[in-house]
């Protein structure tokens, strides 16, 4: 298992660590069902984006993704045995912190249209960019923005 947190997705050079490119060098150190955990990257489709682009699996939590090359296993026991091990208030929030995951279909939908980050072309790090593309997105932009 391979877990970072490095620093915002919007500092200068964040788009390496976070790159098509670093993603393939970071499989290529995990054993077949190996896992890599990438944190800190909030609900950022460009990231989620490039995880799809160089592993067959990824889930996608508030605030951080696990990709892999295998599917991954869920064992309702041992989840069950990991959640009696809280207070109740804490169950509750686990819980509902677990069902807001996206993976397969809904993380290709949810991620469809946005560019890869590549080494030499980060899209994440600029933060002006990317919510002048939000912006630019949504259904009401000024009309003299649209042209």
């Amino acid at each position: 298992m391979i877990l970072m947190d490095p620093l915002r997705t919007t500092s200068a050079y964040s788009g390496n660590l976070n790159s098509r490119q670093f993603f393939s060098l970071a499989g290529r150190h995990l054993t077949l069902a190996g896992v890599l955990m990438v944190g800190g990257i909030g609900d950022n489709p460009v990231i989620r984006r490039t995880l799809l682009e160089e592993f067959k699996y990824v889930r996608a939590y508030p605030g951080f993704s696990l990709a892999s090359s295998v599917p991954f296993r869920e064992s309702l026991e041992r989840r069950e045995r990991i959640l009696r091990a809280y207070p109740t208030n804490m169950r509750t929030e686990i819980e509902s912190f677990t069902r807001d995951t996206l993976e397969g279909r809904a993380l290709e939908q949810a991620t469809a249209g946005y560019p890869a980050n590549e080494d030499l072309r980060p899209i994440s790090e600029y933060y002006p960019d990317k919510r002048l593309r939000q912006w630019l997105a949504s259904e009401h932009p000024p009309a003299a923005v649209r042209q």
